[in-house]
């Protein structure tokens, strides 16, 4: 199937990018993740490089479990030798949370929102939050944290990527949050950095589609960042 000109097909993860953390030291997680992440980059589908593919391909990944900790969501567009990792992050809620707990959302997409008052298009972000194993994690918030955990999944599975697939380059793409809050229903109280490669797909932009597969009276509430 071609999509924008792109011919796609849908791959589903041996396993998650990156795992669940548990409830053990955070600063520990974060230092063993990097082992992790290599002992399932060697058994992690090898699909990818029977693939045949045109020039202008699109893989469709899902999560290989429902605890990753990361995007439900990626997407390997590639154009040519070169290609990027988008990752959508889906949040199905029946009501509008607040607005502290919708900031928490972006760290699923290693994202961390620094400002914690002002919530329009000016909120400052790091896209890149503290990388390597960096002793001052012990200082810092949870958040960043937490999102510098998803950032390191998303990153390794860049390379597996450009490993399976031959690829000269996979960069990290655009990062999205899909929610079924509708636009009117945010008040325009939503925490959307103000950079490029980030987006939020409210209601509006997903229908019909959503009222279809998630009728309203089905969805639940999320409390969870």
């Amino acid at each position: 199937k071609q999509v924008e000109g792109f011919e796609t097909k849908r791959v589903t993860l041996k396993h998650a990018w990156p795992p669940k953390r548990n409830k053990g030291s955070l600063w520990e997680q974060i230092l063993n993740l990097t082992d992790k992440l290599n002992e399932q980059f060697e058994t992690e589908t090898r699909d990818l490089q029977c693939v045949p593919r045109m020039d202008k391909s699109c893989l469709v990944f899902s999560q290989g479990t429902a605890t990753a900790q990361g995007g439900d969501v990626l997407a390997l567009v590639m154009d040519g030798k070169k290609g990027r990792i988008d990752t959508i992050q889906c949040k199905n809620v029946v009501s509008c949370t607040p607005a502290d707990v919708r900031k928490k959302w972006w760290t699923r997409l290693g994202v961390f929102v620094n400002n914690k008052t002002n919530w329009d298009n000016k909120t400052d972000c790091d896209l890149y939050p503290q990388r390597g194993k960096d002793e001052t994690w012990a200082n810092q918030s949870q958040e960043m944290a937490y999102a510098h955990y998803s950032l390191v999944g998303l990153e390794k599975l860049a390379e597996l990527c450009k490993e399976r697939c031959s690829l000269e380059e996979v960069t990290i793409g655009q990062r999205i949050i899909a929610t079924s809050l509708a636009m009117n229903q945010t008040t325009f109280n939503f925490p959307i950095p103000n950079r490029t490669n980030l987006r939020v797909w409210f209601r509006e932009m997903l229908e019909p589609t959503i009222s279809v597969l998630v009728p309203s009276d089905a969805i639940e509430l999320e409390e969870e960042g």
